[in-house]
C-alpha cells in the first residue's frame, strides 16, 4: 500500500468537496440545525399539562388545593367551569388533558374529620402523558392529605402526638449524572450519536455512489490504486469532516444545552473514531453494492432505523421483549451511546467502558473488510 496514493485521493476528495459548496454547506451546518431542532423537540419531560377545574365547592380548602396543583410547575389552569357535564367538552377538543372536579360540601366534609373524594380525569390518549399526570397528583393529593392529617393529630392531641404524626423514616433521596433531572441531558447525546451515523455514512455512501454514476470510479481502477489505498482515500477526508462535527455539536451541547463534559475529550474522540470506522464502512458497503445514489440512501436507511430504535436512544432496552434485547447487541450505536453518555454525564474512563470500546472496533474492522471484499468482488 502506497502512503502517497492515499494522500493523493484524500487531497482529492477534499478539493470535490470544497467544488461542491452545497454539500459542504450541508455537511457542516445541517448537523448543527438537526441538533437544536432535537435538542428541543426530542424531550422526554411532561409538563405544563392543560388542566381544566371544576370547582362546585368554591371553599378555602379547594383552593388551596388547586393552588398546589397549579404551583407544581406539572399542571397548567386553562379554564375553570360550574358544570360538571361541561368537562368532557374540554377534554374531547384537546383543549384540557386533565379534569379536577371538586363536589359541593368538600371543604365542609374536610373539616368535619370526613373524607372528602376529588375526581381527576385524565385524557388516556397520550399515555406517557397521563402516566405523568397521574404521579404527579397522586403525590401532591399526597402530601397534601398528610398535612391535613397531621393538622387534625395537633388539634386533637398536640404535642407529642403532632410529632408522632411526622413520618417514621427520614428518606433523602439524591440523583447523580443528571441533578437537574433534564431530559435534554440524555437526549442530547443520543443526539450527537445519530447525528453522526447519519450524516457520515450517507455523505460517503453518496459520494461514492456519485462517481459511479459519472463514470469517474472506472477511471481511478484502471491506475495503480489499489482497493483498499481507494477505500481509505474515502474514509479519511470524510472522518476528518466527521470529527469537525463532533467537536461543533458537543460545543453547542455544552455551551447551549448545558450538558455536562465530565469525562476525558481525548478518550472520547479516540472511541468515536472507532465508531466513525463502522459508520463510514457501512457507507461505502452500501456504495458498493448500490449503482444509483437513491439506492445507497434506502441502503442507509436499513441500517440506521434499526440502530435507531433499537439502541436505547428513544426507548429502554430493558423495557423491550427478550428476544428484542438480544438484537439489540447487534446495533454498534448502542454501544457508541453507553459510551458517549458513560464520558459525558459519568465521566468514567476506558476501564469501564473497555467492553463497549471492544465491541465497537469489532464492528469497524468487520465492516471495514466486508467493504473491502465487496469492492474487490465488484471490480474483479
Amino acid at each position: 500500500m502506497s502512503l502517497h496514493r492515499v494522500a493523493r485521493l484524500v487531497a482529492k476528495e477534499f478539493i470535490q468537496v470544497r467544488r461542491d459548496p452545497l454539500s459542504l454547506r450541508l455537511m457542516l451546518l445541517a448537523p448543527l440545525l438537526q441538533l437544536i431542532l432535537l435538542g428541543y423537540a426530542a424531550t422526554l419531560d411532561v409538563r405544563h399539562i392543560p388542566t381544566v377545574v371544576c370547582d362546585l365547592d368554591r371553599s378555602d380548602a379547594s383552593r388551596e388545593l388547586i393552588r398546589s396543583v397549579m404551583a407544581s410547575g406539572y399542571f397548567d389552569g386553562v379554564g375553570t367551569t360550574d358544570r360538571q357535564d361541561q368537562v368532557i367538552g374540554w377534554l374531547d377538543t384537546g383543549r384540557a388533558a386533565v379534569a379536577l372536579i371538586f363536589p359541593p360540601q368538600y371543604g365542609a366534609r374536610l373539616a368535619s374529620g370526613g373524607r372528602p373524594q376529588l375526581q381527576a380525569i385524565v385524557d388516556g390518549s397520550n399515555s406517557a402523558e397521563a402516566t405523568t399526570a397521574l404521579g404527579h397528583l397522586s403525590g401532591i393529593v399526597m402530601n397534601r392529605s398528610i398535612e391535613i392529617a397531621v393538622e387534625r393529630i395537633d388539634l386533637q392531641g398536640g404535642g407529642v402526638l403532632g410529632a408522632r404524626a411526622a413520618p417514621p423514616v427520614d428518606a433523602r433521596m439524591r440523583v447523580w449524572y443528571n441533578e437537574t433531572m433534564e431530559s435534554s441531558h440524555f437526549m442530547i447525546p443520543g443526539v450527537i450519536g445519530l447525528i453522526l451515523l447519519v450524516t457520515t455514512m450517507l455523505l460517503t455512501a453518496v459520494a461514492v455512489t456519485r462517481e459511479k454514476e459519472i463514470g469517474t470510479i472506472e477511471q481511478l481502477l484502471v491506475t495503480p490504486i489499489r482497493p483498499v489505498e481507494l477505500l481509505l482515500g474515502k474514509l479519511v477526508p470524510y472522518s476528518i469532516l466527521g470529527f469537525i462535527n463532533v467537536g461543533v455539536i458537543l460545543a453547542v451541547g455544552h455551551y447551549w444545552f448545558e450538558v455536562p463534559v465530565r469525562g476525558s475529550l481525548l478518550l472520547l474522540y479516540g472511541l468515536t473514531t472507532m465508531f466513525l470506522l463502522t459508520t463510514l464502512g457501512v457507507g461505502l458497503f452500501a456504495a458498493a453494492a448500490a449503482d444509483t445514489q437513491q439506492q445507497a440512501v434506502l441502503l442507509c436507511q436499513a441500517f440506521v432505523t434499526p440502530n435507531m430504535l433499537l439502541s436505547g436512544f428513544i426507548f429502554p432496552i430493558e423495557n423491550m421483549p427478550e428476544p428484542i434485547q438480544l438484537i439489540t447487541w447487534l446495533m454498534p450505536m448502542r454501544y457508541f451511546l453507553t459510551i458517549i453518555r458513560g464520558i459525558l454525564l459519568k465521566g468514567v474512563g476506558l476501564e469501564i467502558l473497555w467492553p463497549q470500546a471492544v465491541a465497537l472496533l469489532v464492528f469497524g474492522v468487520a465492516i471495514f473488510l466486508a467493504s473491502l471484499a465487496s469492492f474487490r468482488s465488484r471490480i474483479a
